[in-house]
């Protein structure tokens, strides 16, 4: 038996296999082509191997706002990703998938579709913020009341969390491509410059901040939006700032929404633990001081994006997976 851990979202694909670590960290990116002069495509490679060559390919991503939009080629993704670590079509594979909290009847169906169309027997699928909780380090054995804000690539899950498992949790469809988005859409409006999603990105992460007393900038190429022509454009963090600051509002807006109607027992604890914020969107400069001042809490804030630990442990703490899951 080979036993996996699995984080799929829109950004990256990362696998680990027990007592190896992570065997696989590739985007979650399909590279396909046109057939004929129908609407069918075909994939032609995955991840860093999806490459464009021709005007007729073109890549996608089979995960949108932690929803599976293509269960047919998000299955041709996985079935190739585990093939290349796991060495055996004869093992049987038991895998714990990280998963949104607030999946619907529908897209729990379509995660159970896409991990077994690649081969695994056995899927053990576990919400985010739990895995999030044990990955952080906390102890959930002591009976204390968490709360966890996960802000993934394509959704975001905000829970209350303890030793039983997600006390009350709700995900919503802002993630870090959505900021992404947000960034290009600031550059073309403010800049009149055109630049791709990957490359407002990496500026996102150079120079983006939730600080709105930072003075930093830096130059872009792109496609003057009038001309046609390439263009360097000088981009601040401020453009960032104001870009950004609309989606982290709503995200810290969802911890009063999740917190009525809550027993006064497990408000007290939680107010006495700090907000653990984790995911590639607490990657952003200022996010701790920007926390902080909006939620009158605690915050901590972890620079884990794929919690493969959380689900390791989970793995191996039976008593524990079996009263949280």
């Amino acid at each position: 038996m080979i036993k996996l851990f699995i984080n799929l979202d829109s950004y990256q694909t990362v696998i680990a296999r027990d007592n190896l670590g992570i065997v696989l960290d590739e985007p979650t990116k399909i590279l396909v082509e046109k057939i004929g002069n129908e609407t069918n495509v075909k994939p032609i490679a995955f991840g860093q191997r999806a490459i464009k060559r021709n005007n007729e390919q073109y890549t996608i991503s089979p995960i949108l706002e932690g929803e599976i939009v293509d269960v047919e080629n998000c299955g041709l993704m996985m079935k190739n990703y585990i093939e290349r670590v796991v060495e055996s079509e004869n093992q049987k594979i038991v895998a714990y998938l990280n998963v949104p909290c607030g999946l619907t009847l529908s897209s729990n169906q379509s995660w159970q579709e896409v991990l077994y169309r690649a081969g695994v027997s056995t899927l053990i699928k576990v919400p985010a913020p739990i895995a999030d909780m044990l990955d952080a380090g906390v102890d959930l054995s002591d009976g204390k009341y968490y709360i966890i804000i996960d802000i993934g690539a394509g959704s975001t899950d905000v829970a209350i969390v303890s030793s039983l498992g997600i006390i009350k949790g709700m995900t919503i469809n802002i993630g870090a491509f959505n900021m992404d988005m947000a960034v290009v859409s600031q550059i073309q409006s403010k800049h009149a410059t055109r630049v791709s999603i990957d490359n407002a990105r990496e500026l996102k992460n150079q120079i983006g901040t939730l600080l709105p007393n930072m003075s930093k900038n830096l130059n872009i190429s792109g496609i003057d939006s009038r001309t046609g022509e390439e263009k360097t454009a000088k981009v601040t963090c401020f453009d960032i700032l104001e870009a950004l600051q609309e989606f982290y509002q709503l995200i810290m807006d969802t911890v009063p929404l999740l917190c009525k109607n809550i027993p006064d027992e497990i408000m007290q604890s939680v107010n006495n633990n700090s907000v653990i914020i984790c995911g590639v969107g607490a990657l952003i400069e200022g996010l701790y001081v920007y926390a902080s001042e909006r939620l009158k809490m605690d915050v901590i804030v972890t620079k884990s994006t794929e919690n493969i630990r959380g689900l390791i442990t989970l793995s191996n703490n039976k008593v524990l997976s079996k009263k949280m899951l």
